[in-house]
Formats: structure tokens, sequence, C-alpha cells
């Protein structure tokens, strides 16, 4: 069986320091797959609470600021050399058609260089 995990693409651990001692501790862990969220924006405030912390608050409001998925991607390329690379799934309708088409053909041809090869795969979707 092989494993993967997600990573935060919002909140307090998403700075390079953080994002690189959590991929690379994956990787020595022996965790296949690294997966990216694709949430681009959050609401300034949510009503409900958030049950997966002590706080009750969504940690994608505290900062406000989100991570590009495949700028993500790509910087934890660069950080790793096995863990394979994926979306959780890629949100189309939030980004510019042309950009969000060329993002991932751009990051394979980028994937190909040594040590990346077959480490890449993009779901996408087509609405919220």
């Amino acid at each position: 069986m092989k494993y993967g995990f997600t990573i935060p693409g919002s909140g307090p651990l998403f700075a390079p320091e953080s994002m690189r001692a959590l991929v690379r501790s994956g990787e020595d862990l022996g965790f296949e797959t690294v997966v990216c969220p694709d949430h681009i924006l959050f609401p300034k405030e949510i009503s409900s609470p958030y049950p997966y912390n002590q706080q009750a608050v969504h940690p994608g409001t505290v900062g406000g600021a989100c991570l590009d998925q495949l700028t993500l991607l790509a910087f934890i390329a660069g950080q790793t050399t096995t863990l394979r690379l994926g979306t959780s799934v890629m949100i189309v309708p939030h980004r510019n058609p042309i950009v969000a088409g060329q993002g991932p053909g751009h990051s394979r041809c980028s994937l190909q260089w040594p040590g990346y090869s077959g480490r890449w795969r993009w779901l996408a979707k087509r609405g919220i």
C-alpha cells in the first residue's frame, strides 16, 4: 500500500521554510505522494465553527493569503526527489482559462528533467 499526504495552501504552515521541512519529512518517512489543495481565496469571515482545530477557526481565514497550486508544486519538486506531485483538484473556472491550460503543460515540461519524470499528476474540475 502506498500513502500520500496533503499540504496546506494557506495558514501558518505555508511559509517556505515550513513547507520545505514538511515535504522533506514526508519523503523521509516514505510517503509516495504529496497533494496540493486549490483554494485561491477564502471568505474573510466564516460564521460556522471549523471542527478540525481547537480554535474552531479555518486556517485559511487567518492570513487571507493562499498559495497557487502549480507554483507550490514547482517549489516542492525542487525540494524533493522521489515524492509524486499531484493536485487535489484544480478548480479551473477560478482562473484565466489560457493560464490554467498552460500551467500543467509548462509544469509537465519542467518536470521532465532527470529525477522529475513521472512525478506529476493533474486533476481538474469544471465548477465549484
